[in-house]
């Protein structure tokens, strides 16, 4: 996030006296927004690739066991390896012996509490530059604040409800279509893609868009407009991506099925006269070695009239077709049938 934003908040809370921990419970709602990004990509993993579920089933249980493991172990560590895990283990389970996680909880309880009434006193919305209603001043809480923070009681943690706040129901609404057509958009994106490296863009897109919401329920991210242009720039590459996959799939089809070349054998085709009754061409005149060594354009005579060599690949669909070959850009021989 914004250095600036952030560390006024932190400043804040040391000039109250006790502080309120903004800067852990930021880093708390970061792991949290990181575990909900990567349960997003295990989902979507999941469903478009079921032979891979099992693994999938393993690798996340392992995960679990190590996880829980970890957070138990070190929830209570004062030191560095333990920060993680008191973290997390601080948005679930609040710790009454933690001043400054307290105080921060504390804070954003009121603060939320101050929106929602703001909002029913302004049910069409407040407006942008106008502070929020504060019921339950914050100032309370932290009476220094203003005085590092002159704009705490126009921009709340929550941006969420700072939208809603400002913009009023349609306002409201219309974010959460935004999100959600994101999030659907992206979601279908990834099943109809074919490239994986695509799909893993695709992917990535979708879980940021959950984590952004996560992280703005608590911590200004729809205030700092570096994200949100960011989050931006992904939405225009997400619907992008399925033209990338088309363009991806033709050139690879051209490769994969090229016009077919004559190949490094050739075969016999009869091109004149053709013959009175169907007869079944022989190889006995010409064997399929001396064919071998044959080049496009030379021909033989024989009883049946004269013959010239192609692709000996195409002859061979020919015999066995009756003069029809498999790619467009051959022609059944002319004036005989071969089987």
């Amino acid at each position: 996030m914004e250095g600036g934003k952030e560390a006024t908040d932190c400043g804040a809370c040391d000039t109250a006296g006790g502080g309120c921990g903004d800067g852990c419970e930021s880093e708390a709602n970061g792991l949290v927004a990181l575990l909900v990004g990567v349960g997003v990509v295990w989902v979507l993993v999941f469903l478009i690739r079921p032979k891979a579920r099992k693994r999938l089933v393993v690798g996340f249980l392992i995960c679990i066991v190590l996880g829980g493991g970890y957070v138990i172990a070190f929830a209570h560590s004062s030191g560095t390896l333990g920060e993680p895990a008191r973290g997390i283990l601080s948005v679930f389970s609040p710790s009454t012996s933690d001043t400054r996680d307290a105080s921060s909880n504390l804070y954003r309880v009121f603060e939320d509490n101050d929106l929602k009434y703001t909002v029913k006193q302004y049910p069409l919305g407040l407006g942008f530059g106008k502070p929020f209603l504060q019921p339950e001043p914050l100032t309370s809480i932290f009476p220094g604040i203003l005085a590092v923070d002159p704009y705490y009681n126009y921009v709340p943690h929550n941006t969420i409800y700072w939208v809603w706040v400002d913009l009023g129901p349609l306002g409201y609404l219309a974010l959460w279509l935004l999100i959600g057509s994101i999030i659907v958009r992206g979601c279908v994106i990834v099943r109809q893609l074919r490239d994986g490296y695509l799909q893993v863009v695709a992917i990535y897109v979708v879980a940021v868009t959950f984590m952004e919401v996560v992280v703005a329920f608590a911590d200004y991210q729809l205030f700092f407009y570096r994200n949100v242009i960011y989050l931006g720039l992904l939405c225009g590459m997400l619907v992008k991506l399925p033209a990338l996959d088309a363009e991806g799939q033709a050139i690879d089809t051209r490769v994969t099925y090229p016009e077919r070349a004559p190949a490094r054998g050739f075969a016999l085709h009869h091109t004149s006269p053709a013959p009175t009754d169907t007869k079944v061409a022989s190889t006995s005149q010409h064997s399929v070695g001396e064919i071998a060594q044959r080049v496009p354009g030379d021909s033989v005579s024989g009883s049946e009239g004269s013959y010239s060599y192609s692709s000996f690949a195409a002859a061979q669909d020919d015999n066995r077709r009756g003069g029809v070959t498999t790619g467009p850009q051959y022609r059944p021989a002319k004036g005989g049938t071969y089987r």
